[in-house]
């Protein structure tokens, strides 16, 4: 049996972190979310009838929007191939870590070592390339 909180999390269709939460003397509790709505519960009504409501004083969430990485960076990509490997579907660091020996056609050994190099001392799950 999940708890209130779960409970609520499930009914409302929750998917930020709860900061805190205000509770009123009625059963009506008020959810606090990170992105600055307030979220009245009552948890012996269904979920319908408990609209979303927005703080009018918090600023409004930011749509997330993810960057391509930089491939420049890395020693021996210049703009060409860093066009290169974002046409081939690369945009993140993390892809080129997962990646392995499928960039083998789109880099040279020595632009390939760099870039293994560079992903390992920067924290990415790949292991320096060492070629045979």
């Amino acid at each position: 049996m999940p708890s209130l909180l779960e409970r609520a999390v499930l009914e409302l269709g929750i998917n930020v972190p709860i900061s805190h939460i205000l509770y009123t003397p009625s059963t009506v509790v008020i959810l606090c979310l990170a992105d600055g709505r307030k979220v009245p519960w009552d948890p012996a009504q269904a979920p319908a009838e408990m609209p979303m409501e927005t703080d009018p004083s918090m600023p409004a969430a930011d749509p997330v929007t993810t960057q391509p990485d930089d491939f420049t960076t890395v020693p021996g990509i210049g703009p060409a191939g860093a066009t290169a490997l974002q046409e081939a579907g690369y945009t993140t660091f993390e892809q080129l870590a997962a990646a392995g020996d499928t960039l083998k056609p789109l880099l040279n050994t020595y632009t390939l070592t760099k870039l293994r190099d560079y992903l390992y001392t920067h924290g990415y799950d790949a292991p320096p390339h060492r070629p045979n």
